[in-house]
């Protein structure tokens, strides 16, 4: 009868317990937003992009990527990274300096990483491309991309 009514016992401590954490959990939520602003940001026409070409945009410090499936792809250097972000689209025998691995169609960083085209690592990075959500809009004709930028508050 002692084992049954302690078992009763922990068994009603363990719902009080999970209870209280999961009620703490939601009002530590509530009370502590998190300090991330989702903007979105207007690219353009979608008909201004090509497969196979790169666009930076540099007041707000990112890629686009025209895929070769079709699809467009947005890529960023991690922000808590304190290296700069470059692309290197032809091969041209002066910049052995800041692009030493002499390969085309590349993204590399002057922190040692180097990505292909579509954003993939090679195996000596550090740290990946973030990858930003590109949505299109689509309204009679016109086919508008939306790039969504995080930022924090």
């Amino acid at each position: 009868m002692a084992v049954k009514n302690n078992s009763q016992s922990f068994s009603l401590i363990m719902i009080i317990v999970v209870t209280s954490l999961g009620l703490y959990a939601v009002l530590h939520g509530y009370f502590n937003p998190p300090n991330l602003q989702i903007e979105d940001y207007d690219v353009g026409y979608l008909s201004n992009y090509k497969i196979g070409e790169v666009y930076y945009f540099e007041d707000v410090d990112f890629y686009l990527v025209g895929m070769k499936d079709g699809n467009l792809r947005a890529l960023m250097h991690p922000a808590n990274q304190n290296c700069n972000l470059f692309f290197n689209a032809k091969k041209n025998a002066k910049d052995r300096k800041i692009n030493p691995f002499s390969l085309n169609e590349i993204f590399f960083d002057d922190c040692n990483n180097i990505w292909d085209m579509n954003g993939n690592s090679f195996s000596s990075n550090k740290v990946p491309l973030k990858t930003l959500f590109v949505k299109i809009k689509t309204s009679g004709k016109d086919s508008k991309v939306i790039v969504e930028l995080m930022k924090s508050k």
